[in-house]
């Protein structure tokens, strides 16, 4: 596991995300290896939530339901921005479409309790993390011309995660209409 703000080592976590394109998240990957700028992540996502876990893991059929009567809404993407120096991360911001991210999440801290993060929520979709200055600022420039179409897509699926205290098992993939 990499050095995490919100993650604490041997801790139990559920993340739930919302998926990005697979030629979105192939490029954030690509850049990603070829600079060794992070532990590449795939697929890339909008993460909505982490929330601990300390009694097993286990997701209501109300959650569940409620999660699947979303329907598919549009992402827009902005330019690129880091949320350094509080942590050594790039991201592409959520720019359109925030309201139904937030409403999601609002969903999840319903059901799942709050988030474990020590920051305040931005939607957005991570480049690269825990990496040097250098790096950050090179994914800065490399993603400042992702083109268009690439930058806004429809959120179609739903990720939930859970996190054993070393590695990330995708439970659920909800494909939302």
């Amino acid at each position: 596991m990499t050095n995490s703000p919100t993650l604490e080592q041997g801790e139990h976590y559920l993340s739930v995300v919302a998926a990005v394109p697979p030629a979105l998240s192939e490029r954030i990957l690509g850049w990603q290896v070829k600079h060794a700028a992070s532990e590449p992540r795939y697929p890339s996502h909008i993460t909505v939530h982490i929330a601990p876990v300390k009694d097993g893991l286990h997701l209501s059929d109300t959650f569940m339901r409620e999660v699947r009567s979303f329907v598919p809404f549009p992402i827009g993407l902005g330019e690129p921005e880091t949320f350094a120096p509080q942590t050594p991360v790039s991201y592409l911001p959520v720019q359109h479409g925030d309201a139904s991210i937030h409403s999601l999440r609002t969903l999840c801290i319903d059901h799942l309790g709050q988030s474990a993060s020590p920051f305040e929520f931005v939607p957005h979709l991570t480049i690269a993390h825990q990496c040097p200055t250098d790096l950050l600022q090179a994914s800065l420039e490399d993603f400042a011309d992702l083109p268009e179409e690439l930058r806004s897509f429809e959120v179609q699926e739903i990720g939930i995660y859970y996190f054993d205290g070393h590695s990330w098992e995708n439970v659920a993939t909800i494909s939302i209409s």
